[in-house]
């Protein structure tokens, strides 16, 4: 099956890396408004769920999978069930200066989130 069968629309591509974890694998797809994190059975290729709007990296930790989406809610799905739990981190984000959690530099660990945000590039003359 391809990208565009999985998203039922042309131009699809992978956004992350591919993570396998209890017999599932879990990626996400970009290029067209059918992105989103989806997973797959591994044995039989099956679309298992699929997370609309979910995405960019994605990151293991344990039996999770983290996400983001906009505006900067922190996602996670549990590798088990897919059962997900999103948390709206918007204020919280602004409050301590930065702007977004969707730059792709971050990692999950002991049930934590952690991300950095790129401000650009200053040029010296």
């Amino acid at each position: 099956m391809s990208y565009d069968e999985l998203t039922g629309l042309q131009g699809s591509f992978v956004h992350s890396d591919i993570i396998v974890t209890n017999s599932k694998l879990f990626f996400s797809l970009d290029g067209n408004e059918n992105a989103g994190l989806y997973i797959l059975d591994v044995n039989t290729g099956k679309l298992l769920e699929k997370y609309l709007q979910l995405g960019y990296e994605i990151f293991r930790d344990g039996e999770y999978v983290y996400t983001v989406s906009h505006p900067n809610r922190l996602c996670r799905v549990h590798t088990g069930t897919l059962k997900i739990e999103e948390w709206d981190c918007d204020t919280l984000i602004k409050s301590n200066g930065f702007d977004t959690i969707h730059h792709h530099v971050g990692a999950a660990h002991n049930g934590q989130f952690y991300f950095t945000q790129i401000m650009g590039v200053e040029s010296v003359k």
